[in-house]
């Protein structure tokens, strides 16, 4: 095997190795969400699981970075969101958030005001999920940074897609969900309201297994362009 071929594979095993220690590194879910009824409302999540300790008890964390990146028509505001929890998880005991930001958990009981099923954890500036408070609501370009806790230290260590491959309860038409977020003063004359959902064709950042079959397909082609030159050379 000539130094040119053993380069190849070199490259290609090296490549795969650090995808691969990259997707088992990876904590942190990237996604958008896009209006159930207008387009323009659009969102920018990310969604992070640890675990803490305090007092020597370890306890189960969730992070959630929001951001309003809508098209600004008026003055949409981001008033709420909401997911679901594994049924492991038990023991709220903190949430933190932006001033005037209150949370709920109430497993399989947060309903939404489209068909989108009820779901188990909201971060609310109002009463309700479906309602909201456009003054303390996140303004567009504008991100928000909320916290939860659970305990006890027995729980195992969850990653987000713990979380974020369930589903809210009682969906209509096939449309449950896995995250909603919640927008007041909407439309052109800000007097609307809209949810926004995981949107279709927006851009996503790779979970841990397609990072993996990257890996694999780079492999992949170098061993094919190996064989090829191979076979020139026969020729």
């Amino acid at each position: 095997m000539n130094r040119g071929r053993r380069g190849w594979i070199v490259v290609a095993l090296v490549l795969c190795i650090g995808l691969f220690f990259e997707a088992v590194s990876a904590q942190a879910d990237t996604f958008d969400l896009v209006g159930w009824n207008d387009p323009n409302l659009r969102v920018e999540v990310t969604f992070d699981v640890s675990q803490v300790t305090h007092s020597s008890l370890t306890y189960q964390r969730v992070d959630v970075t929001i951001k309003n990146s809508s098209i600004n028509e008026s003055d949409p505001r981001l008033t709420g969101f909401a997911f679901n929890l594994p049924d492991a998880i038990f023991g709220f005991i903190a949430f933190g958030g932006p001033s005037f930001w209150g949370t709920m958990v109430d497993r399989d009981n947060i309903g939404t005001p489209e068909p989108l099923g009820k779901f188990d954890v909201a971060a609310i500036t109002g009463p309700n999920f479906s309602g909201g408070d456009p003054n303390f609501g996140i303004p567009v370009g504008q991100t928000g940074s909320f916290y939860w806790e659970w305990s006890p230290s027995s729980l195992p260590n969850f990653t987000p897609q713990d979380f974020l491959g369930l589903l809210s309860a009682g969906g209509q038409n096939d449309v449950p969900q896995y995250f909603a977020a919640r927008f007041q003063r909407t439309g052109l004359d800000g007097k609307g309201s809209d949810v926004a959902v995981p949107g279709e064709g927006l851009m996503r950042v790779p979970e841990p297994e397609t990072i993996v079959l990257l890996g694999i397909a780079l492999v992949a082609f170098a061993v094919y362009g190996l064989y090829m030159r191979k076979k020139r050379k026969i020729k």
